[in-house]
Order: C-alpha cells, then structure tokens, then sequence
C-alpha cells in the first residue's frame, strides 16, 4: 500500500512539473475569430469618439482590478492617436522591494518578441535601399556560415520574415545566464541554427531562430552589429533614447530595467536577470514611450523609418490559408476586430509580457507591458480589446444563409478526423511536449451527415474545394483543408494555424492513458527490480543462462526506466520552463543516458520471450509478467522514440 500510495505521489509530482505555459485552446482559437469577424468591414472614423478623460478613467479601474487579480507588481499602457502620445501610463512598481514606481518615461521592459517588428523593419530598410530584395535567396548574403537548407527551394527574406522558412522552433540554448555566456550571433547559426522540418513557403511555422538568421543578414549585409545598426537606423531616427539591445545595456539604461517577478504562496519572488542568444527575436528593452514613437512611425506611413511604400508592403498580407482574412504581414500578425484590421505581436519572457496592437486604418495604437509572466497572461488582452469594445464604434453584418450541397454528403467523410496543430518542435526531444498533451492544440472535425461539418462544435458548410465557411448569418469566417495528391485530407487550416491530420494512436485521448499508464506499470516493475535484487541478494531463478539473462534484462529496463522517470519528473520540478534555455543540463544528459539503457535492454525482452516460456522451472504467473512488461516496455519506448528522446537529439 505504501509503495502504491509512493507511485500517485510520483505520477502528481510528474504532472505538476509539466504545468505547461498558457496557450490559447483550439476552442478559443475558433470562437475569437468568430466574434471578431461578425462585424461590418466599413471603417469608421473615430478619432473624435475617444474621450481622454473617459478613456483613462476606464483604464485606471480595468489596471487596478487586473493587477490585483493577476498579482501583478507593475504594468504600463501606451496609446497614440494619429501622430501624437494619447496616453502615457505607469502602474505599480518596477522594483516592490524598494518601492521604485513604474516611470512611463524611463523604465526599460524586457518586451521579448516585439523586437521582430524591429528587425522586420531593418530588413524592410535594407529592401527599400536596394541593397537586398525581399525574395532574394538568403544563403547568397551568409559569409562563414554553415545553415542546413534541407529542401531544394531557397530560403528568401520573406519566408524569414512570415515564419514560414521551415526552420523548427526550439528553446534550447536561446538565453545565457551571464554576459560571459552570450554566444555571438554567427557562432550561435553555426553552432545551433534549427533543422528545416518542412519546404519554405509552405506552412507557418513559429521560429525565433529564424530571426535570429535575419537579424544576422543585417549584420553581415550592414557591416553593422546587429544592435548598433538598431541604435542607428531606428531608435536614433525615432529618437527612441531609452531603448536598446545592447548587452550589457548602457550603464544609463541599466539601473531603470524593471525587475520581474513570479508569485507563490502569497509572496513576490524577484526573478534573475539572464540575457538573449537569439537577440534579433527577443533582445529589445524599451519604454512606453520609446515605444509611442515606433507605433507612430508605422501608423503614419513608415515616418522616419521607412518611406510610404515600403511601409505599405512591410504591413500587407503576406501570407496566409484558405482564402482567410488573417494572416502575417512582415513580422505582423493580422486580427480583426469590429471589421476593423489589425496589426499586432505580442511578447514572452522571463518575467515579462507584453503586447503591441495597431488599428492602421484609425491610426490608432496600444502598447502594453508587465513584470510578471506566470499565471498573468490575460492582462493585457483584456485591457486592449476591451479598450477597443469601449471605444470604437461596431455595426453588425447581415450573411446570407448558407444551404449544404446535396453532394457534399458523399464526400463529408474524408474530412472526418483529429488534427492536432503543427507548431512544435519536430526535430528536438522538446517533441516530448506533444506526447504529453502540452503542445500542440487538438480539433474535432465531424461529420454531420446532414452537408455540414462540425468543427470543434461549430458548424461550417463547403463553399468551393475544400474551403469551408461558418454556418452563420453575422460572419463570414472561413477555414479549409489540404489534400495529397491521392485525396486524402491531411491538414486543417485556421488562418495562419496549420492542423495535422493524426492516427488514433496518436490522439491524446488515447496516449495520455496509455503514457501514464505505462509509466506507473514500469514504475512498479522498477521498485519491483529494487526490491527483487536485494531480496535475492542479485540471484536469480534458477533455469537457464538465457532464462536467467532475460529476468535480468526485465529488471535492469525497469531500474533505468525508473532512473529516467526520477531524473526527468525531477529536473522539470527545479527548472520548469527554463530547462533548456541555457542548454542542456549535463543532469538532463544523465536521463537520456539513462533511458538509452532502458531501452537497450529493452529491445533484449522479445528476443529472449521463447526462453522464458520454454523454461519449465519458470512460474506461469511470471511468464505472463514478463510478457506484459515486453509488451508495454516496446509501446513505451515506440512513444519515447517518436519523441525524439532516444539518444540525443538537441
């Protein structure tokens, strides 16, 4: 009983450590593009509609409230309006232990990936400047660089800088505890530049690493470091004096960077300050207003950083699916809000969130920023677009009913299916994320049988191949699938969200039992080796050689599976997310080593089956043990392996 009662204790530990980080659901995914599309596209002039006065008042009450939900030490607003500040705001404190308030003016904010806008609009200044063009093979500009182009279609500035290159995401080695650590930007392309996992151009796919490649081309391309060609094309010409990614940042800058913070068990826990390897994604500390100034450039035709054009094509749809409206312009991601359209990225750190919001059409735009990440996410979101729901005028559409093709019937079938969304990492063991549940939403698509399909609960009707449109008369919202060249769907499309059609085996619903059922099986088998050896004093039965040799391999897989298990759950209870992004821990190497021998000695079980069934000394009750941990030690590893976790993939 006690060992039982050790096992759930074990098996909740495993599950508390993989708390994952926040992300939207397939769900909410679906129902914000809904409520977001069901409105009219014709924009509306509302400059006169926002009343300062009101407008603070609504953003004082909606800070305060969040803050004290989220337990958030200290956030800031920014709003511009047509070429001027609106509002310029501070909440909270930058530093809770010696109570230094947050100074809109001057204190810094780690504002993570916002810092692609500025590199998307260093390689705009160099397209406008003639001295690249935006579909220009990217491997023609790379001197003393090695990168792996895995496909015979050239990687070009604008698949860098629409995620869709290929290149795999990952968090290992994107982040340095100390300024010794920092790796230069062409040792860390060489030395850890992602695998290309699919065709340039074809699927987007989240890479800070491929930004990082494009910050690198400005380096090599400029003459420039990376940060100092910022500090000249972009914050000197916007007058931006409180930003920088320089790091260390200038003594002047250094002393206003907000602390960050995390909350447990009612106290405000300071976080370390670390430093960035992928620089040209995540590297910028800013102001808000800094940052007013960055919005307004790009609401007002490019300003000082940009000429009008090419400000139009850095903010244009470059890229999306299934005939949607929302896409990715350069570095910007595209929403819609009230039939308005709008540009937007967000930001993610160690303590810090942030998010940038600009309605083109209104000239309007928000910044916002925070010390505390975990468990604080919806802050910003909800003061943004409730800010827009307050304040810009919406006027409803009329859609004409869709009916279902009779046709439709025949077909709606091959729709049918779990897709799971495709933004993980492929190539790295981070993959394990997606055999636990962790990454990597999963969407329902059904068939009605009446011309309809059911799309995680909503109804959508085929339109023309393949595109599918919302069954609904306030919105227009569409989606669509991919085919092979045999007519079998292999991918759902949700704006720029790319969906993979999976077998049942890989489902959640099926492999999450399966994975943790196992594991409490190969735990029990583990203690079970533990205590068998010493109780037997390392004998085993008596019978033959290879009688004896498979009890061995039995009890030596369940011992390292258990090692493997131990070292895996333990590691991400001490780190949590930021495991890997110093690298990896030699302690974490130990695991995979660990779980190398496992399943060595796994692959031995099926092999020496016959012997142990065959030996007459053997008890039947034994044999079928030993058959059942065969049996789930090579669905175990089968998992493990397709998660990139055997040997040593990072």
């Amino acid at each position: 009983m006690k060992m039982f009662a050790f096992l759930l204790l074990l098996i909740a530990s495993f599950i508390y450590a993989q708390e994952p980080k926040k992300e939207i659901t397939s769900s909410e995914i679906l129902r914000e593009a809904i409520s977001k599309n069901t409105q009219d596209p014709v924009v509306q002039d509302v400059h006169s509609l926002i009343d300062l006065q009101k407008a603070e008042a609504w953003i004082d009450s909606a800070f305060l409230a969040g803050m004290e939900e989220y337990r958030i030490p200290g956030t800031i607003i920014t709003i511009v309006r047509g070429d001027s500040l609106f509002l310029n705001k501070g909440y909270g404190f930058a530093d809770l232990e010696n109570q230094i308030p947050i100074d809109p003016e001057k204190t810094g904010f780690r504002v993570a990936s916002i810092t692609k806008l500025l590199t998307a609009s260093a390689i705009m200044q160099l397209h406008q400047k003639d001295e690249i063009q935006i579909n220009d093979p990217v491997d023609q500009y790379l001197n003393d660089v090695d990168v792996n182009f895995n496909y015979h279609e050239p990687v070009t500035f604008h698949h860098l800088l629409t995620h869709t290159s290929g290149f795999d995401n990952s968090d290992i080695n994107d982040a340095a505890k100390s300024i010794e650590k920092i790796i230069p930007l062409n040792s860390f392309i060489n030395q850890y530049m992602t695998e290309q996992v699919f065709p340039p151009g074809l699927n987007y796919h989240y890479s800070n690493f491929g930004f990082t490649l494009a910050g690198l081309l400005v380096n090599q391309i400029s003459g420039m470091e990376f940060h100092q060609y910022l500090a000249d094309y972009i914050f000197k010409p916007l007058g931006m004096k409180n930003s920088s990614l320089s790091q260390p940042l200038p003594e002047d800058l250094r002393w206003q960077l907000s602390k960050s913070y995390d909350y447990k068990n009612g106290e405000y826990i300071p976080l370390s300050l670390d430093f960035s390897n992928v620089s040209p994604a995540d590297g910028l500390v800013t102001t808000g207003a800094d940052m007013a100034k960055f919005m307004i450039a790009h609401l007002n035709h490019g300003g000082s950083l940009m000429d009008s054009t090419t400000a139009a094509f850095m903010h244009r749809q470059q890229y999306t699916t299934a005939k949607s409206k929302y896409g990715v312009a350069y570095a910007f991601h595209e929403n819609f809000f009230y039939g308005k359209r709008i540009l937007e990225h967000s930001g993610a750190q160690l303590g810090f969130l942030s998010l940038v919001t600009l309605i083109p059409d209104e000239k309007i735009g928000i910044f916002i920023s925070q010390n505390k990440r975990n468990n604080a996410g919806g802050l910003r979101g909800r003061i943004t677009y409730g800010f827009l729901r307050k304040f810009l005028e919406k006027r409803t559409i009329k859609v004409d009913t869709l009916i279902p093709s009779v046709d439709f019937v025949n077909k709606a079938k091959k729709y049918s299916g779990v897709f799971r969304q495709i933004n993980y990492p492929h190539s790295t063991f981070e993959k394990i994320a997606i055999q636990l549940g962790f990454r990597g939403s999963e969407i329902k698509v059904i068939n009605n049988k009446d011309g309809t399909l059911s799309i995680q609960g909503f109804p959508f009707v085929e339109i023309e191949p393949n595109i599918f449109q919302y069954q609904n008369t306030s919105s227009t919202w569409k989606n669509g699938f991919r085919e092979d060249n045999e007519g079998n769907i292999t991918h759902l499309l949700l704006g720029t969200s790319i969906f993979e059609k999976i077998p049942w085996y890989k489902q959640s619903a099926f492999m999450l039992p399966l994975l943790f059922g196992s594991m409490l099986l190969l735990i029990f088998n583990g203690f079970g080796s533990i205590r068998f050896l010493v109780k037997n004093k390392f004998r085993l039965f008596k019978g033959s050689l290879l009688n004896n040799l498979a009890t061995l391999c039995m009890y030596l897989s369940g011992l390292f599976f258990l090692l493997f298990y131990a070292g895996f759950s333990s590691l991400f209870m001490i780190y949590r997310d930021k495991l890997l992004d110093y690298g990896v821990p030699f302690s974490f190497k130990l695991t995979l080593v660990s779980l190398l021998i496992a399943t060595i000695f796994t692959a031995m079980l099926p092999l020496l089956a016959l012997a142990v069934w065959r030996e007459p000394v053997r008890p039947l009750k034994s044999k079928i043990w030993y058959s059942i941990v065969t049996i789930i030690s090579l669905i175990f590893v089968m998992y493990l392996y397709d998660a990139n976790m055997i040997g040593f993939n990072y």
